[in-house]
């Protein structure tokens, strides 16, 4: 288990510091290709288009297919792309590149989480999700400053490297044994199996988490920029912001464990509402700095309850979870598209503060609907997803949704 976790860990690390070495290193393949504004910002996106395909990948795979060979597959895309887009020469190239690399990603980050479950006790499967959260934010520190290694000149050593560290995880993969529930005889999975309001609520708050980080990443360097906070600080604020994330996430799941997912994922809308209404009136420099840091942290904080949440509607079975955390990431990435776009588009017309005032207008509705609901209790032991005939175990990660 405690292997099992580490690998997981370290392949969520990996995948972050891929999304997230981009944007330090944009400005200096803009200058050296003549990029346009249009091609930059599709370098941008390529990752996330890549990885709502490669779910896309995983979630077909899911239905019948063993997932320690999908994960193993996923690595070995993203070491391949990731070397590639070192050696890169042209727009074309890394467009290729970077969407392969988010191909992998889709099919490589929902098989392990899922993995990591099939094995994690009941029990602990809040905390196992949190340490994974906390290795993606940690990821995210790190990201930034291989990006800018990269810059300075150096981008086939740094993007070499960093592939070469995927490809050591897959022969971790490899060397790992893979959950003993996915042999052939294992029933396949169908998609309506998974339909209900648990999950659907776990998918809407992937997507709102999606809106509500992008139109952070969005609007939030811009302003402070307008406000006269110079670049390092404006990275400080980011890194402060992941820092708190690295830190907190094991401790929200460990509080989902305790006492299950309503009080972490009510606390985390909660704070998602205040500090939205905080962006949309704030003024000063650093008030404004410290709000995004805060806003930075708020924004994942009901993540780890509602990725649990996810574990808990598709069951005991590896390829349901597989399937559950497909949809889940493919709901996160039509909310990150969504924010994006619409944040930005939404500020360029009226201003930054509409966006945030509907940010909160979300997360206070999303919060009232939760605080209503009162759902069955969910069979662990069942056969497949969606069972409900024994009560709910003692565990947090089996109690009540929000």
């Amino acid at each position: 288990m405690r292997n099992l976790t580490w690998l997981v860990a370290s392949a969520a690390f990996v995948d972050t510091v891929f999304f997230t070495a981009l944007a330090p290193l944009l400005p200096h393949l803009a200058g050296a290709l003549s990029l346009s504004k249009g091609a930059a910002g599709f370098l941008t996106a390529a990752y996330a288009i890549g990885s709502m395909a490669g779910t896309l990948i995983a979630a077909a795979v899911a239905t019948r297919g063993p997932v320690k060979p999908a994960v193993a597959v996923g690595l070995g895309v993203m070491a391949v792309c990731t070397i590639a887009f070192g050696f890169a020469g042209s727009i074309t190239e890394l467009d290729v590149a970077r969407l392969g690399q988010g191909i992998g990603d889709g099919i490589a980050w929902t098989g392990a989480i899922a993995w990591l479950l099939a094995v994690a006790p009941p029990r602990r499967r809040g905390r196992a999700i949190g340490t994974v959260a906390g290795a993606s934010s940690a990821g995210s520190l790190a990201g930034p400053l291989l990006g800018g290694a990269a810059a300075a000149g150096r981008v086939a050593p740094v993007f070499t490297a960093i592939g070469l560290v995927a490809a050591g995880l897959l022969c971790w993969t490899l060397l790992t044994p893979g959950p003993r529930a996915e042999g052939a005889r294992a029933a396949p999975v169908r998609l309506r199996g998974l339909v209900g309001w648990r999950m659907g609520s776990a998918l809407w708050l992937g997507a709102l988490g999606g809106v509500l980080t992008a139109v952070l990443a969005v609007l939030a360097p811009l302003d402070l920029a307008r406000r006269g906070v110079a670049a390092a600080g404006i990275a400080l604020v980011f890194f402060v912001a992941a820092l708190i994330r690295t830190v907190g996430s094991p401790v929200l799941g460990r509080w989902v464990d305790r006492r299950g997912h309503r009080a972490p994922l009510q606390a985390g809308l909660a704070a998602a509402v205040t500090v939205s209404l905080l962006l949309a009136v704030v003024a000063g420099p650093w008030p404004s700095a410290v709000t995004v840091v805060v806003a930075g942290a708020a924004y994942s904080a009901f993540w780890v309850p509602a990725m649990s949440m996810v574990s808990v509607a598709s069951g005991p079975s590896t390829r349901a979870v597989w399937l559950g955390f497909g949809l889940w990431n493919l709901a996160w990435g039509v909310g990150w598209t969504v924010g994006s776009a619409g944040g930005g588009a939404l500020a360029a017309a009226v201003g930054d503060a509409p966006p945030y005032l509907l940010l909160a207008g979300l997360s206070l509705a999303t919060m009232l609907v939760a605080r209503r609901y009162r759902p069955r209790p969910v069979a662990v032991g069942a056969a497949g997803p969606g069972a409900r005939t024994a009560p709910p175990p003692a565990s947090g990660t089996s109690n009540l949704k929000s």
